[in-house]
């Protein structure tokens, strides 16, 4: 059995990590420090969240019924 540094991390390996408040990931056996999305990309992102919600309530307010994946329920039995 070898003695030493692991060279790749493992699930266990994160779970240790402590709750700082950062963002940690764990990609390819190597931990990342993600940093926290910038106050303009929060603005820029729900700007288009808004946007994308207008065009899809204006889009199903103009059709005559509704789309036939809501009309057709899934059935269970």
């Amino acid at each position: 059995m070898a003695i030493g540094l692991k060279t790749r991390l493992d699930y266990d390996d994160y779970c240790a990590i402590p709750a700082d408040g950062k963002r940690y990931e764990l990609l390819d056996g190597q931990v990342h420090v993600t940093p926290a999305p910038s106050p303009l990309h929060q603005r820029v992102s729900k700007r288009l969240q808004r946007l994308l919600e207008a065009y899809f309530e204006a889009l199903l307010s103009m059709s005559s019924s509704r789309p036939t994946m809501w009309s057709n329920p899934i059935s269970w039995s």
